[in-house]
């Protein structure tokens, strides 16, 4: 568990440096659009001052800009197209880009809904989103979230590293995210991440999502957890 939650903090550190630069690279940006750290201590971080509860507040920081897009629980996290500073986007916006806002915003709502399970956002509260999203995914009914498992002939596929981040997500705080599920829904939302883990992959950041997509469902479903 302390692997996972180390694993999950340095991958949060590292989005919170690239959103940070992001950040410092804009021309003429609005002074209360930034990032500010207060108080850097540079004696517990000598390259950058940052302390666990800077990262914290970073993460709420772009949480907040995040959720300033999401007008009710049902909105997927989808976020406005910056041409030339972002990949084109499909439209209809497919299911696996939906999937990769959920993902990757729960690396940062994970480790603050831990502390806090009732932390509400321009009025919504995550913990319903973050679970409700979860559960959309495996809603056969939902055409425009739903994830099919992988095919058993199926190849490579970008939901591998999307859901290799959910499972991190999940282990981080399943007393929020996981644990209040139904075993159905559990049973399915597992059946899909593992499916797709214990398919092919490419040798790259592919091989740390398919072990976490594969082990991490299953090491739920085996514990008092479930």
């Amino acid at each position: 568990m302390n692997r996972i939650l180390k694993f999950s903090f340095h991958t949060l550190s590292a989005l919170v440096l690239v959103a940070l630069v992001s950040l410092a690279k804009a021309q003429t940006p609005p002074q209360d659009s930034i990032f500010i750290i207060d108080q850097p201590n540079y004696e517990l971080s000598p390259h950058t001052g940052l302390t666990r509860k800077h990262w914290e507040d970073a993460a709420l920081y772009l949480l907040e800009g995040a959720f300033s897009h999401i007008e009710n629980i049902d909105d997927p996290m989808l976020f406005p197209d910056h041409p030339g500073a972002a990949r084109p986007v499909r439209d209809p916006v497919s299911v696996t880009a939906k999937l990769e806002g959920l993902s990757r915003t729960l690396f940062g709502a994970s480790v603050l809904l831990k502390q806090n399970p009732e932390l509400q956002i321009n009025g919504i509260k995550l913990s319903d989103y973050y679970r409700h999203h979860l559960v959309e995914l495996t809603n056969l009914k939902k055409s425009s979230t739903y994830i099919p498992p992988r095919a058993k002939d199926g190849g490579a596929s970008h939901n591998l590293v999307e859901f290799g981040a959910v499972a991190i997500s999940l282990f981080v705080a399943p007393e929020v995210l996981w644990n209040p599920l139904r075993k159905a829904q559990k049973d399915a939302l597992a059946a899909t991440m593992i499916s797709y883990g214990d398919g092919p992959t490419v040798p790259s950041n592919f091989l740390t999502s398919m072990f976490s997509a594969s082990l991490n469902p299953r090491a739920m479903r085996s514990t008092k957890r479930c």
